[in-house]
């Protein structure tokens, strides 16, 4: 059945106020434990629901080959989303 998965993580963790942002959180028999949720860099096992579609096709999730690869480090910047000064 984990044939049958998809491992994706969001695309933008950060984005709104910085946090941990829940991207998905959906109840569907299809999901591992019937349960996915994604939120933060966390790479997850999902099934390949009409929601989880429409996330990806949106630009919000993003599937994730194995092995999962790190994203790369963020420049530091400040609240309004300006760069700081090098």
């Amino acid at each position: 059945m984990a044939d049958q998965y998809l491992r994706v993580r969001a695309t933008h963790p950060e984005e709104g106020t910085g946090t941990d942002l829940v991207t998905l959180h959906e109840r569907h028999p299809a999901h591992p434990n019937e349960e996915a949720y994604v939120a933060g860099d966390a790479v997850v096992l999902v099934a390949h629901t009409p929601l989880v579609a429409a996330l990806i096709a949106a630009g919000r999730l993003e599937v994730v080959e194995e092995p999962a690869q790190p994203r790369p480090p963020r420049r530091a910047g400040r609240a309004d989303g300006a760069e700081e000064p090098a």
